[in-house]
């Protein structure tokens, strides 16, 4: 990830009535991102 702003696109599958995701954001040594901040839009 870049510093700032960063775009993720999620292709959501349907293939029942309810639908959901998970995402886990890494650091490249495979550490949980720091200071990240989600905004949904």
């Amino acid at each position: 990830m870049n510093k700032g702003r960063n775009v993720l696109l999620l292709k959501i599958v349907d293939e029942s009535t309810q639908w959901a995701f998970s995402c886990r954001l890494r650091q490249p040594n495979g550490m949980p991102a720091k200071d990240v901040k989600v905004k949904p839009e």
